[in-house]
């Protein structure tokens, strides 16, 4: 009996060993070990000052912030256009066959984001006073409202910048890119609520954060552009933009399906007695739900543009295995990180001061979302790099649905434990959906 347990622990190891041995994949952890460490590093930094300023705050002005905040995601859901994943797979695709037209859509991509961006943050600026009183039924949001109108231009230009040094396959630029980002946001941040905390400064300080981010973006995607093509900057763009939106709107559509879900829910639960409070915890379980997530999101931030590059080089047959392998290591990075969640819930919660520690239920159900989250971003990746956008649409739109029932159905029921519990099942949905993609891959490799 022994004998057999270790000939089964020796062929896990061995399939292991081989696994990590394998040449594309080796290529790919390569490349994402850089993005991990600088993301490691930002992300760290930024969801520890955003819990200590939950705990400098309380749970309802931070509730408030965190209400702010998912409301300008909403609009930026619209406002980004899907440019940072249409850049890269397009750019991913054109660089090795077609540098000069990789550039153009660089030009295009950051063109229409600034202009969209601009008109969006008119918008919710001059709406702030509606918005609070009539939608979050929270009159003295108003000041947060149009502070937090600033994210919706700069965030998605952030991602986007981010998202065209990832389809160059520049991990380094990626990683140093993402440290920089959270040492901003935590050392503006940190500054703000030591000299003069409070709800509206804090969200000045992640304004002028990010706004310095995009900055170093921008000189980071000029400074990668070979010297030949730096005298045509920002020009024969047109065309470009025509193919970004051809891929850009079926994205923006389905990242519309799940912040305004989201938001729908928070909304609902601000709604509830002690609302602002509510919100509050829930989303100090959601940062720590994003913690759990860094290591799949960031290591998966680097498929899309790798498997992009192998299809348009004909190299099918590595995109396969590659996708598999990764889904292999997703899953086991999302279990582990799962588990450790739930049993760390309690302890975690109190960390930002007894007015959390309720929220222990919160995060362990926001903790078993961990796996179907991670499974959906790789197999989003592979839909994506297949061109089966039709299919990822449709899975999003799974998601955005049954989180929105789930959470009118659960929230006033279970409140904070209700909309984690619908933020499960949306996973579980869209993954579902997403099935045929994984399928299709292990059927390829198991017959060849």
């Amino acid at each position: 009996m022994r004998h057999g347990g270790d000939a089964a622990v020796n062929r896990l190891w061995a399939r292991g060993v081989a696994l990590l041995r394998e040449p594309t994949l080796r290529a790919a952890l390569n490349g994402g070990a850089w993005a991990l460490a600088g993301t490691f590093v930002g992300r760290v930094i930024n969801v520890g000052a955003l819990l200590v300023a939950a705990r400098v705050l309380g749970s309802a002005d931070f509730g408030g912030v965190s209400l702010a905040l998912s409301t300008a995601l909403v609009v930026s859901a619209v406002s980004g256009l899907g440019l940072p994943v249409a850049t890269q797979k397009l750019v991913a695709e054109a660089r090795s066959v077609d540098a000069p037209r990789a550039e153009r859509l660089t030009d295009a991509a950051l063109a229409v984001a600034a202009t969209v961006g601009i008109a969006a943050v008119v918008l919710l600026a001059t709406t702030a006073p509606w918005v609070a009183t009539h939608v979050l039924d929270q009159d003295g949001m108003v000041v947060l409202l149009a502070i937090a109108s600033a994210l919706v231009l700069l965030t998605p230009t952030v991602e986007l910048l981010a998202g065209l040094l990832s389809a160059h396959e520049r991990f380094a630029d990626v990683g140093r890119f993402r440290a920089v980002q959270g040492l901003l946001a935590g050392g503006v941040l940190g500054g703000a609520l030591l000299l003069a905390p409070g709800p509206a400064n804090a969200l000045w300080a992640l304004v002028a954060a990010e706004a310095t981010t995009c900055l170093l973006g921008l000189w980071l995607v000029r400074r990668g552009r070979p010297a030949e093509l730096r005298r045509v900057w920002f020009t024969g763009t047109r065309p470009a933009v025509r193919d970004l939106l051809k891929v850009s709107l079926p994205a923006m559509v389905a990242g519309v399906a799940l912040q305004p879900a989201l938001w729908l829910g928070q909304v609902v639960l601000g709604r509830q007695p002690g609302g602002l409070e509510l919100v509050g915890l829930f989303a100090v379980a959601l940062r720590w739900h994003a913690i759990a997530l860094f290591v799949p999101a960031t290591m998966g931030s680097v498929l899309l543009p790798m498997l992009g590059r192998l299809r348009a080089t004909d190299r099918v047959a590595d995109a396969r295995d590659l996708f598999v392998r990764y889904g292999a290591m997703t899953l086991a990075f999302s279990v582990l990180a799962a588990l450790v969640l739930i049993v760390l819930s309690g302890p975690l919660m109190a960390l930002q001061g007894p007015g959390f520690a309720g929220g222990a239920a919160v995060l362990a159900a926001l903790a078993l979302a961990v796996v179907p989250t991670a499974l959906n971003n790789v197999l989003s990746q592979r839909a994506l790099a297949e061109g089966r956008v039709a299919l990822w649409v449709w899975s999003d739109a799974a998601l955005a649905g049954t989180l929105a029932v789930s959470a009118l159905v659960l929230v006033p029921l279970f409140q904070g434990v209700g909309l984690a519990v619908a933020y499960l099942l949306a996973y579980i949905a869209t993954c579902a959906v997403l099935l045929p993609v994984a399928r299709a891959a292990r059927r390829t490799v198991a017959g060849r």
